[in-house]
C-alpha cells in the first residue's frame, strides 16, 4: 500500500491506495481534499460540489482548478492499471 500527498497554496490532496476497494468502489476514501483549516471532502465531492467541511465552505476557484487539474495524477496513482 502507498500514500502520496499533493500540495498547493496550503491545500492538500491525500491519496491512499489502502483505501481502494475494487470490488466495492463506494467503500473507502482513497482521495481526500484537505483545506488549510483541516476541513475535508472526498476528491469527487470537492470537484462535484466545490465545497469542503461540514459547513460546505466553498473552495476558491484557483484551488478548485488545481484539484480538477490533478485528476489524471490522482487516477494514475490510485488505479495504475486502468
Amino acid at each position: 500500500m502507498a500514500t502520496k500527498t499533493l500540495k498547493f497554496k496550503g491545500w492538500r490532496i491525500e491519496l491512499d491506495t489502502a483505501q481502494v476497494f475494487p470490488d466495492d468502489p463506494g467503500n473507502g476514501t482513497p482521495a481526500m481534499v484537505i483545506s488549510p483549516k483541516d476541513e475535508t471532502a472526498t476528491f469527487n465531492r470537492a470537484i462535484d460540489m466545490g465545497t469542503v467541511g461540514d459547513t460546505d465552505r466553498p473552495i476558491p476557484d484557483c484551488i478548485w482548478n488545481w484539484i480538477e487539474e490533478s485528476t489524471d495524477e490522482v487516477n494514475a496513482f490510485l488505479w495504475p492499471d486502468s
